[in-house]
């Protein structure tokens, strides 16, 4: 496979995330997408504005991520784009947030919602003894992608429990620890 071959692919993948009908949109990479942040969308001749955890990306450069490297992409179109971003992002502007990235933003909401979650999350616990409990369903999947779009404003209550009460509660005997987050969910 030539460089030239792979960079098409990748390209039409990020199209398939750029081209978003909505003024809004959040989603992340599945498994063998990429995304070109900085590429020129073909069917608009578009080159919206990326910001990489909070960075600009600087106009003219390109970085590729793969789908592991991804938790979270938002997109804004037309006005609101540019009251996020200022008139530079007339073409839009895409925000793509990194696991780790995610990791501490989450991390500090948490904390600030429940000062007792940060010896969880500094790590003094071994993450294998903890279970995450989101709106009363056990926890599947990442924990980035997962709570990317937790905000202060969506999170409504954050619960440490012990085994006891997680066994009681959940049925859960094998962790040590239960999170119990309560997020509100939004409006369709």
């Amino acid at each position: 496979m030539t460089g030239k071959t792979s960079i098409s692919k990748l390209i039409a993948a990020a199209i398939l995330v750029i081209s978003v009908a909505t003024v809004k949109a959040q989603t992340s990479l599945r498994p063998g997408e990429a995304l070109v942040a900085g590429a020129v969308n073909p069917n608009t001749n578009k080159t919206p504005i990326y910001f990489i955890d909070s960075v600009r990306l600087k106009p003219g450069k390109q970085r590729i991520f793969s789908n592991e490297e991804v938790a979270a992409i938002t997109m804004y179109k037309d006005s609101v784009a540019i009251a996020k971003a200022g008139p530079d992002a007339k073409d839009g502007v895409i925000y793509v947030e990194t696991p780790a990235f995610v990791k501490k933003r989450y991390n500090a909401l948490f904390i600030a919602k429940n000062p007792s979650y940060a010896k969880l999350a500094e790590g003094f616990i071994d993450e294998g003894n903890i279970e995450y409990i989101l709106n009363n369903n056990l926890f599947e999947g990442s924990l980035e992608v997962t709570f990317a779009p937790v905000t202060a404003q969506n999170l409504k209550s954050l619960r440490i429990i012990g085994k006891d009460q997680l066994a009681k509660e959940f049925g859960i005997k094998d962790k040590k620890y239960g999170v119990v987050i309560t997020v509100a969910m939004e409006a369709q």
